[in-house]
């Protein structure tokens, strides 16, 4: 079969091309991000680009466009001159964060009558894997579950943009998390709480689990203030 004349082969050629590369990028990206969410490169780790770039198997040019995605999304810090560092955050960005997931989570659960059933399924299997992750001791799978658990939180608001904002935040949050001494024992406190929000839902409680969501995570900034930077956290005003 032939290609018709007007079509700029040349033109497809370089889009598939340029497709593939955005898809490896996003790929490599992934698995940085998993290293600095896991605490294996610390909040304030310099990021040495040529160790970097073997450990990933990369060309460093590739690792240069990938840490300037995760620069965008706030996951690491330029410094001129020093190079490249993981992000620790600051105590304004903390509650920063918390402000957001009030406006978003807190009206996320008042409007859960509105969502699909699969929702609540998906909070549920989150908590039983808190629940697994407590049980093998793994902060890491913890971590991982409470994301799940709020990602799905945020999207019983059915809304791909605030799905999006969440996901960048959370990302943000659990470079906080590495910043404390024992994420294990910041998390553990919670896994009940999760719970005892999937039951409020699942008996149409909407106001009383707004009324818990707000006051969960006004605790939870509280603690993770206390404990990533020894300072009684206030939680929100008022």
């Amino acid at each position: 079969m032939s290609v018709p004349d007007d079509v700029d082969v040349d033109a497809i050629a370089r889009r598939f091309l340029r497709t593939r590369r955005l898809g490896t990028l996003d790929v490599i990206a992934d698995s940085l991000r998993e290293f600095l969410v896991c605490g294996e490169l610390p909040p304030g780790s310099r990021l040495g680009e040529s160790a970097l770039a073997e450990r990933l198997d990369v060309s460093r040019n590739t690792l240069r466009e990938v840490l300037r995605i995760l620069e965008a999304e706030g996951l690491v810090e330029r410094r001129p001159h020093r190079g490249v560092f993981v992000r620790a955050l600051t105590l304004d960005d903390v509650r920063d964060v918390y402000r957001i997931r009030r406006l978003v989570e807190v009206e996320a659960v008042r409007r859960a009558s509105e969502a699909p059933g699969e929702l609540l399924d998906e909070l549920r299997e989150a908590v039983a894997e808190a629940t697994s992750a407590l049980a093998e001791d793994n902060p890491v799978a913890m971590g991982t579950a409470d994301v799940r658990f709020h990602s799905a939180i945020t999207a019983l608001c059915d809304s791909k943009r605030l799905t999006a904002l969440m996901d960048r935040l959370s990302a943000e949050l659990r470079l906080a998390f590495a910043q404390v001494d024992s994420p294990m024992d910041f998390h553990r406190a919670y896994v009940e709480r999760n719970g005892a929000l999937v039951a409020l839902l699942e008996e149409g409680r909407y106001e009383d689990a707004a009324a818990e969501m707000e006051h969960y995570l006004d605790t939870a900034e509280s603690d993770l203030i206390s404990r990533a930077f020894g300072t009684p956290g206030t939680g929100s005003p008022g």
